[in-house]
């Protein structure tokens, strides 16, 4: 039998000397910082070879700030659920729910469905008062969050009983763990376990503990504890605890049969920043250009892969300055000249956030040799030196969202090379880069090569039906369709999907195109002169059956990616539209309001909701014989006489 080492007995008892003695280590969040941390709880059984097996895996994200309240002069934790989700890892087909994002049909919370509550989760603004002495938490708002909770069930249209059985589910349920999670971040327990059952390891290093415990044997009760904190700003970095229970009955998985389950659960501090406004600031200089002009593309909708374009020129010394507000971290795009239907335009990627300010220097002739700085420097490095490798640096972007990926004439062996290399080039950066900034970076790369195998796949398909005109596909006698085929099946969407990425959106725009374009065996006749291109970018867009689309969508994506294609279908569906009194008009017009009413109650993402809305209302004045915009200076004007 193993016994704690003495040097590391004596460590312990010096790094619990300025804790208080009740084994509770109090941690307590600083204001004006904003935390962001990811909860997992997974229930598993486990391979003598360490492999989960019949996982579910529950994740919530976070999002912490301790303010200073006005008028009262109040101290309170500002606490939002900006993710919700459920998955088992490894199921096939792909097993997944979102909660923000639930289900996209009716009577989504059916009688069985013992979660409901989870859905009046997200997004919903939880206050707390928080001691400082004890680090002990009470919910300060709780008639405010009861009251979001049932305006969003009153959106939903249910009937009074569903309403009262959710809102009591609420209160008892879904207030109590979110409470019990954000305690957790502040009182982590400390208590000494038995070295004699665990090999218990500690560790400081620059102002962090670490703690480790692993119990020798597995029997059921606490297996594993393991907590990092950092003492001297008093927050913790992460904590996992695994028990095991026994099954009143073995289960039989793969072959073999368990009688132990694991149940884990992890937290993880994603990201500890400042708390800054949302003005986004890039500069830098470029030489070696001729045309001056210098374009900022920002994605700004919560759906659709339009970009919003801010330009200025390049002064007298090749320099330029730009500002402008962002809302959600994610990729913005520098274009450098005049774009127009056939140029293909420099360009660079770069990973901002709301409040960021990004600096660059372009040495030499294009393509350049780039120097980053400012915020996410690595990143910039990771984004700008795998694209000019790989010769993606001059892209055609067309804001319309309408035709996206064809994006640089990439070749097939440039594709296949940037694929096979990804993983090696990527993680050369990984300890440069925070963890999810890596990932979202990482994912975004990932997704547009997909498009790439996307658009050779589907180039080639099209290319098999068509027998008249000419097909531009050069690497036509070089590209390995088993080799696309492959990459593209060992993929799974939705773990590498980004809700702020366009490229992410892309990818699932391009995915059912795709699926639309492989799975049809028979289609209307068209005659000669009026037949449609099919690419991954619109042989979605011109399929005229609306309810088959939906449906095919609904098979193949869940989650954001689902909704935003959805909503991406109806608002384009809906412009089409005449106003007209016909019959044929009146029927397409309910039909889109009546999915438009599905999304805009099923959805529990504010942001996405009240964009949709903002869209529809704008369309509806349009229609109105008598309506004349008024331009964005007037009203701006306008505001300032209110």
């Amino acid at each position: 039998m193993k016994t704690i080492p003495f040097i590391s007995l004596f460590l312990l008892l010096i790094c619990f000397s300025s804790f208080a003695q009740n084994e509770v280590i109090l941690l307590r969040p600083e204001t004006g910082k904003e935390y962001i941390y990811q909860f997992n709880k997974s229930i598993y059984h486990q391979s003598e070879d360490g492999e989960k097996l019949n996982e579910f895996l529950w994740t919530k994200i976070l999002e912490i700030e301790y303010r200073t309240t006005e008028p009262d002069n109040k101290k309170l934790l500002f606490v939002t659920v900006s993710k919700n989700t459920l998955q088992k890892p490894g199921e096939i087909p792909f097993a997944y729910r979102d909660y923000e994002y639930p289900e996209f049909q009716n009577e989504y919370y059916g009688g069985a469905r013992t979660d409901a509550y989870e859905n009046l989760v997200c997004n919903i603004l939880f206050k707390y008062e928080f001691n400082e002495e004890t680090s002990e938490l009470k919910l300060y708002n709780r008639d405010e969050v009861l009251l979001a909770a049932k305006k969003r069930l009153d959106k939903k249209a249910f009937d009074q009983v569903s309403k009262n059985r959710q809102i009591e589910a609420f209160n008892t349920k879904a207030i109590p763990q979110i409470t019990k999670s954000v305690q957790l971040l502040f009182q982590v327990k400390s208590e000494m376990l038995d070295p004699q059952k665990y090999d218990v390891d500690i560790a400081t290093k620059d102002h962090v503990l670490s703690v480790t415990n692993q119990r020798w044997d597995e029997k059921p009760g606490l297996y594993t504890l393991n907590y990092s904190i950092n003492d001297q700003e008093k927050f913790l970095r992460e904590y996992q605890s695994i028990s095991l229970d026994s099954t009143k009955h073995s289960r039989f998985i793969n072959g073999n049969y368990y009688s132990l389950f694991y149940n884990e659960e992890s937290i993880k501090l994603l990201n500890l920043k400042e708390k800054t406004g949302t003005r986004l600031i890039v500069s830098g200089t470029v030489s070696g250009v001729i045309n001056k002009k210098v374009t900022l593309a920002i994605l700004r909708n919560p759906y659709g892969t339009e970009l919003y374009q801010e330009t200025v020129f390049l002064d007298e010394s090749n320099t330029f300055h730009i500002e402008t507000e962002l809302e959600n971290p994610g990729l913005v795009f520098l274009l450098f000249g005049q774009s127009n239907s056939s140029a293909e335009l420099p360009t660079i990627s770069l990973y901002a956030e709301p409040g960021s300010n990004i600096h660059l220097i372009a040495n030499g002739e294009f393509p350049w040799d780039v120097e980053f700085s400012g915020d996410f420097a690595a990143a910039q490095e990771l984004l700008y030196n795998f694209n000019k490798e790989y010769e993606w640096l001059e892209q055609r972007m067309n804001f319309n969202s309408i035709y996206w990926w064809w994006s640089s004439n990439m070749k097939f062996v440039n594709l296949r090379d940037a694929i096979d290399n990804f993983d090696v080039k990527s993680m050369a950066y990984k300890e440069a880069i925070p963890a999810y900034v890596f990932d979202f970076v990482r994912n975004e790369l990932k997704a547009n090569l997909m498009c790439g195998v996307l658009e050779f796949l589907s180039t080639w398909e099209y290319k098999q039906r068509v027998n008249w005109g000419q097909v531009y596909f050069p690497d036509e006698d070089i590209v390995d369709l088993d080799y696309l085929n492959k990459v593209l099946n060992e993929i799974e969407i939705h773990e590498i999907y980004n809700a702020n990425g366009v490229f992410s959106r892309q990818f699932a725009n391009s995915y059912l195109s795709y699926y639309l374009q492989t799975v049809k065996k028979v289609r209307s006749v068209n005659y000669f002169g009026f037949e449609i291109v099919s690419t991954p970018s619109n042989e979605l867009r011109f399929y005229g059956d609306l309810p088959n689309k939906i449906e095919i969508a609904k098979a193949l994506l869940a989650g954001p990616a689902l909704y935003g294609q959805i909503a991406e279908m109806l608002l384009q569906e809906k412009t089409t539209i005449y106003n007209q009194e016909s019959e044929a008009q009146i029927y397409r017009k309910n039909e889109v309001e009546k999915y438009l009413d599905l999304m805009l109650r099923l959805c529990n993402d504010p942001g996405f909701s009240q964009s949709l809305e903002g869209i529809i209302s704008t369309q509806s004045e349009w229609d109105k014989k008598d309506y004349v915009p008024i331009p964005n200076s007037l009203m701006k004007k306008e505001r300032r006489n209110i």
